[in-house]
């Protein structure tokens, strides 16, 4: 087998600036899947617990969240339908911030980390600090 085949894997990082618009999130899911994306990283999804079940059925595959708030932050990782895949470890961010996963794909570990930081200096250097104690 060539090495391609083995670590074809597609990528795509999206701010997204809001997913509570039902017309936009189908929108930017179908561009996914019309982009036969692997894993997309998305930021700023304003995101909410109550979401995730109509979300992820939107979605059809398998989606992972940090949560921020209906106005602000969060994060969300979404893997294509039928993407091999099995979570060995996650760590989410309470404040919608970050989502670290350990996974394994093509009987590979992959680290898969999505960062939506602050933007002010003073909390980005808090942030970046307090998330590589995290990581280690």
């Amino acid at each position: 087998m060539n090495v391609e085949d083995i670590y074809n894997i597609n990528l795509l990082s999206f701010n997204v600036r809001g997913l509570r618009m039902e017309t936009k999130r189908i929108s930017i899911f179908q561009y996914i899947i019309r982009n036969k994306i692997d894993i997309c990283f998305l930021q700023e999804t304003h995101s909410k617990e109550c979401d995730e079940n109509k979300w992820r059925n939107e979605w059809g595959g398998e989606m992972y969240f940090s949560h921020g708030t209906s106005q602000a932050r969060g994060v969300s990782v979404l893997f294509r339908s039928g993407f091999d895949m099995k979570v060995l470890d996650i760590k989410i961010d309470k404040d919608g911030r970050y989502l670290y996963m350990n996974i394994e794909s093509q009987d590979t570990n992959f680290k898969i980390i999505n960062i939506y930081a602050p933007n002010i200096d003073i909390n980005q250097l808090r942030f970046f600090y307090k998330y590589k104690e995290i990581i280690g």
